[in-house]
């Protein structure tokens, strides 16, 4: 990974009081980064531009920072199904030349480009916005970082969370739009591209909007035109050129994520159609994901002669997430990721304290593939504005139940998401189209975490894949055309097997109230204090959840409750000053749990939770 942070005087007198605030940020990014980092410096009286990266980049063929003739480029991200001509050096002359490199490649991937001579820089973001490229303004400096917390302390002094940004969090579960956790920071527009110019009086700086979502969804409705036919063949050869074209960006072997649902099993036929092998791995936490994956590879062996690495293993297995307390999980994600994640993740098996030291493997996604399938489609085929609105509602704002979350707080996010409908009728779209633009938009932009790592590649996110998914009508992606169509065309011998739902099965995985899930919440709710973002989710109704837990009742109905208010009130302890949160926190992470002594059962649960005050 990597860690950047840039700003730039717009009044030159506003340089003095940057240099007390810029060391305490770096500080605060060398507290999170390896020391076997290396650090890349540029700038002079009124700029300054630092890079926290990876020296070896063990298989990725494109570096994070590269300088020559003139230009210096720095890579967020790899350019994957780009125009890699000329490597990184090659594609910041484009960009400088005002070229839209970023309109063929896959999200998330941004590009800061200097001109060394001239001194100008440019920093564009991806087409959907996906690429974590944060800004802030404040007396007379602007600045940029792909962490949110470094903008607050470089122009404040302190990272004071944004109320708007969390519930937005809470209502939706992840930071919906522009937001972000930290008060006056937003993240880049889709397709934003700045230029930042010297002059005598301080940096120019400007903001335009290029190639973005929106052109992508107007391409797919110009495209129906072409007819049904074209349309999956542009599909087809745009998934066939994206997994074509990693071998120019990495040279070790490639990971698919292989279930039993439709989406991956496209792309693991587009893979092996185009001569890739890569390593297939399975999550067996719903076991007839596990029997479906094993039986494709089977059935390419047994056709193909084609014999694929294939690992099946639980991705949050009890004992590897138990080890770590809850408040110790949540804490360590929070500070990774800079409070990015969704809640979902905290039952997962605890990160690093520090970003990764070396890269990962390439691993390849099927998210996004939604966007073909009528994900986010009611049953019926009420397609009315008010029905297609209800439906958006019933998705997007599903972090924690209305009645869980301050009203402001839930009335902001339904204005918001409002206003977004009303924007995707703005473009053409119609009936449902309109949840699949908010689907785009919200889910894979912000909630989608391919964001946060090198190397997590999501083919459905070719914009030529997606503007072919815009060119489809509801019933075509009710009927999964798109899907059936790849796969006759690249394995048509898995056509046969039945696709496997989320809904199939009981699950394995761990929650979020196991271990000293309940006691470590209980400890925060019994902390929280009377105002700050820790508020937005009621603590009545975690209070309820408890003492359902402690009389033996199911705790379904209150997982994503418990989930949210967990990462509002650590995330308050973190970023608000007050110290019985922090030291709830403190115990909670002292309070390490036992592998093995997994909370179940009434007489646990009610050991577990002590005597819980009836409040």
């Amino acid at each position: 990974m990597f860690v950047v942070l840039a700003w730039f005087a717009t009044d030159p007198a506003a340089a003095r009081s940057v240099s007390g605030r810029l060391r305490r940020a770096s500080a605060s990014a060398g507290a999170i980064v390896p020391p076997t980092f290396m650090r890349t410096d540029m700038g002079g009286a009124t700029w300054g531009l630092a890079v926290w990266h990876l020296k070896d980049m063990g298989g990725y063929r494109w570096p994070t920072v590269a300088a020559g003739g003139g230009v210096t480029a720095i890579s967020l991200g790899i350019p994957v199904a780009g125009n890699v001509t000329g490597g990184p050096l090659g594609m910041a002359r484009r960009l400088l030349d005002g070229a839209d490199v970023h309109a063929d490649v896959v999200p998330p991937f941004g590009l800061i480009a200097r001109d060394d001579a001239a001194g100008r820089l440019v920093i564009q973001q991806d087409w959907l916005g996906q690429c974590r490229i944060f800004t802030a303004a404040a007396s007379g400096v602007m600045a940029f970082s792909n962490r949110s917390t470094l903008l607050g302390k470089l122009l404040s002094g302190r990272a004071t969370p944004s109320r708007s940004g969390w519930a937005s969090y809470a209502v939706t579960g992840h930071f919906g739009g522009d937001s972000s956790p930290v008060d006056g920071v937003r993240l880049l527009h889709p397709g934003e591209r700045v230029t930042c110019r010297p002059t005598p009086i301080g940096w120019h700086i400007g903001h335009d909007t290029r190639f973005c979502a929106d052109d992508v969804v107007r391409n797919g409705l110009a495209a129906r035109g072409d007819g049904t036919a074209a349309v999956l063949d542009n599909a087809a050869m745009a998934v066939r050129a994206t997994v074509s074209s990693l071998g120019a960006l990495y040279a070790d072997e490639i990971v698919l994520g292989l279930s039993g649902g439709k989406d991956s099993r496209v792309l693991a036929a587009a893979l092996l159609d185009a001569g890739q092998r890569p390593r297939f791995v399975t999550n067996d936490d719903l076991a007839a994901e596990a029997e479906v994956a094993r039986r494709l590879v089977e059935i390419v062996g047994d056709t193909r002669g084609l014999r694929p690495a294939h690992d099946v293993s639980p991705a949050a297995a009890p004992d590897d997430v138990l080890d770590v307390g809850l408040a110790e999980r949540v804490l360590r994600l929070q500070r990774q990721h800079d409070f990015q994640f969704p809640a979902t993740y905290f039952a997962r098996p605890a990160v690093a304290e520090r970003l990764a030291d070396a890269t990962h493997r390439l691993v390849i996604t099927g998210a996004a593939g939604e966007l073909a399938t009528g994900y986010w489609y009611p049953a019926d085929d009420d397609e009315t504005p008010d029905a297609t609105l209800a439906g958006a509602r019933h998705h997007l704002l599903s972090g924690a139940r209305e009645h869980v979350v301050e009203p402001d707080d839930w009335a902001r996010e339904d204005a918001r998401l409002v206003a977004l409908v009303d924007h995707a009728a703005s473009l053409g779209l119609v009936g449902f189209e309109r949840l699949d633009y908010v689907y785009l938009m919200e889910r894979m932009r912000r909630w989608a975490t391919s964001a946060y790592s090198i190397g997590t590649v999501v083919p459905f996110l070719t914009p030529a894949v997606v503007t072919a998914t815009f060119a489809l009508t509801s019933q075509q992606k009710r009927s999964r055309c798109l899907h059936d169509e790849l796969l006759r065309r690249f394995m048509p011998e898995w056509i046969a097997v039945p696709y496997v739902s989320a809904a199939t099965g009981p699950s394995r995985a761990t929650q979020i109230w196991d271990g000293d899930g309940l006691a470590a919440t209980r400890r925060l709710v019994e902390n929280l204090p009377t105002r700050g973002i820790g508020t937005i989710v009621g603590a009545r109704f975690v209070r309820q959840a408890l003492r359902d837990a402690a009389a033996g009742r199911p705790m379904v109905r209150h997982r994503k409750t418990l989930e949210q208010f967990v990462a509002l009130a650590i995330a308050s302890g973190t970023l608000e000053p007050v110290g019985a949160v922090r030291l709830a926190i403190r115990q909670a992470r002292r309070k390490r749990f036992i592998p093995g002594q997994r909370v179940a059962g009434r007489i646990a649960r009610v050991a577990a939770l002590g005597a819980l005050r009836s409040r």
